[in-house]
């Protein structure tokens, strides 16, 4: 008598439900890939989603990984999420010696690994160098260009002697559009200041960007690749003056679209690098947020240190009301995004206390659309050279939140005062 495998009764509906509640798990789906080939391909679609590749300059290198997808389509159309990287070094190493300190990337074989994972939505590029072999090298764009849902570039060095063009072209052009933009840690070579590159020959090709966070000095350099007309999220990390300038550009050219904003000036942005001038109205007006009439939602980061310091008080609280000042009335959520910076033996309540409450009330009585107040507070962990310090808030949260609570006694009384 012929045995029936009951598996083979089951539709492949059924198995897809069953494979997908498995999704994290690896070991179990390698088993079931070997089920049977119904089990196999929806086993592949999770066991390959994710592909980390680590170029160690031996054996792996980028163009074995190009190899191994060409050989592989199987695998390859799995693939969503790609990241690409080296072997983590310190941030320092990499900065001051990046030959030394991570793998280069070629911008020919970028473009042809990209060409073999098909169904991508997210890469990263981490810890590596990118540029093409010479400034007059062609690349093979593909005619129809795909969308990415996220990009992220942290800790890459742009090594090309045609740093304007090259950059442009090389990473956000094989893209129509990319979701999400973000950016951490990324270089130019210390013989090529950013602002004393030529510009390149006007490239056509734009991207489609929707969210952009970008850390660094750099913006103006990638924003003329970047097609703004439907941008909604901007985060601005900036240190220095000009770095508000060039983010206010892209605010200029999104201004229609934009309804999000997060301002991170917690890496005392305050102070001018060269020269203890703190940025004053016009400087944060330079974000040119007044322009922005979509605005709904605005996130202001940044650090309150301890008593006794002397910058522990003002100075956070001031940028925050020349910020508020430029923004117009139509918000309907602000966030007050608050890292603790707090030694031990230090007071946090105090930072708190020195706020001018009076100009905070008159300040949020100008949003007549505002429903929610948002306060978060959160440990920062501080360093040293011998190890990594985390001083708890404790009780000092709980008293810094009453003291808002009673400040802004009618916004807690309508419910819209949060505290996270």
């Amino acid at each position: 008598m012929t045995s029936i495998n009951p598996i083979s009764n089951l539709s492949q509906e059924l198995i897809d439900m069953f494979i997908d509640h498995l999704h994290d798990d690896e070991a179990s789906l390698a088993s079931c890939s070997l089920v049977c080939k119904d089990w196999m391909d929806a086993s592949r679609h999770h066991l390959f989603r994710r592909l980390t590749f680590v170029d160690n300059r031996a054996d792996k290198t980028f163009p074995s990984l190009f190899h191994f997808l060409e050989q592989s389509p199987h695998v390859a159309r799995h693939v969503r999420q790609l990241r690409l990287g080296s072997a983590p070094v310190r941030p320092r190493v990499f900065q001051e010696d990046h030959e030394r300190g991570c793998s280069h990337l070629e911008t020919s074989v970028f473009l042809a690994i990209l060409s073999k994972v098909p169904n991508l939505s997210t890469l990263t590029i981490n810890n590596v160098t990118l540029g093409r072999r010479s400034p007059t090298e062609t690349l093979d764009l593909p005619t129809a260009r795909p969308q990415l849902q996220r990009l992220e570039l942290v800790r890459v060095v742009l090594v090309a002697p045609d740093v304007f063009g090259v950059y442009r072209y090389d990473v956000l052009a094989p893209f129509s559009k990319v979701e999400e933009f973000y950016t951490d840690c990324v270089f130019i070579p210390d013989d090529m200041s950013p602002r004393d590159v030529p510009l390149a020959p006007d490239i056509s090709l734009q991207t489609e960007v929707n969210s952009v966070e970008v850390h660094g000095s750099f913006l103006h350099l990638i924003q003329p690749a970047m097609a703004l007309h439907n941008l909604t999220s901007l985060t601005v990390a900036a240190q220095y003056r000009e770095q508000l300038r060039d983010f206010g550009v892209v605010a200029v050219g999104s201004a229609r679209t934009l309804q999000r904003v997060i301002i991170d000036y917690r890496a005392d942005p305050v102070r001018e690098e060269g020269d203890g001038d703190p940025v004053e109205l016009q400087h944060w007006a330079s974000l040119n947020l007044s322009q922005c009439k979509c605005l709904k939602d605005l996130t202001l980061r940044f650090e309150l240190l301890g008593f006794p310091d002397p910058i522990a008080g003002p100075l956070p609280w001031t940028a925050a009301q020349q910020i508020l000042s430029t923004t117009p009335p139509n918000l309907t959520s602000l966030t007050f995004d608050i890292i603790a910076g707090v030694n031990e033996g230090e007071d946090l309540t105090w930072a708190i206390e020195t706020m001018d409450w009076n100009w905070m009330r008159q300040t949020l009585s100008r949003f007549r659309s505002l429903r929610y107040i948002v306060f978060t507070f959160k440990d920062e962990v501080q360093w040293s050279p011998y190890n990594w310090h985390l001083y708890p808030l404790g009780p000092m949260a709980e008293v810094g939140r009453e003291i808002i609570k009673h400040e802004l006694e009618d916004w807690n009384t309508r419910g819209a005062l949060k505290f996270v």
